[in-house]
């Protein structure tokens, strides 16, 4: 059977959950949308709730330390950490080079 790849890579935006204010402000403007976390004695963490994508049936638990991330077309995917980590690195963005002539 063929296998195939992709001919570029592609690049996502993302953001990981951690229990803070600062980073819960973030991640509102980053989905664009209201989050909540779940405090729950029940839970050995605290949780966070995203709709995702605008879909009410779509919220999903996140735990602390997964990842957020917003692909090209605007889409919204929960990656868990150990996931993120095998399949995204950092984009080093290269500074200008400045041509002397």
């Amino acid at each position: 059977m063929p296998k195939y790849k992709l001919r570029q890579p592609t690049h996502v935006e993302a953001l990981q959950f951690n229990d803070s204010p600062e980073r819960l402000s973030e991640l509102s403007q980053f989905v664009g949308d209201t989050i909540s976390v779940d405090y729950s004695f029940l839970l050995p963490e605290p949780v966070l709730k995203v709709r995702f994508n605008g879909d009410y049936c779509k919220s999903t638990p996140i735990k602390q330390g997964d990842w957020i991330v917003k692909a090209s077309d605007g889409c919204l995917y929960h990656v868990t950490k150990e996931k993120f980590e095998e399949l995204y690195e950092p984009v080093v963005e290269e500074e200008p080079k400045n041509f002397t002539l």
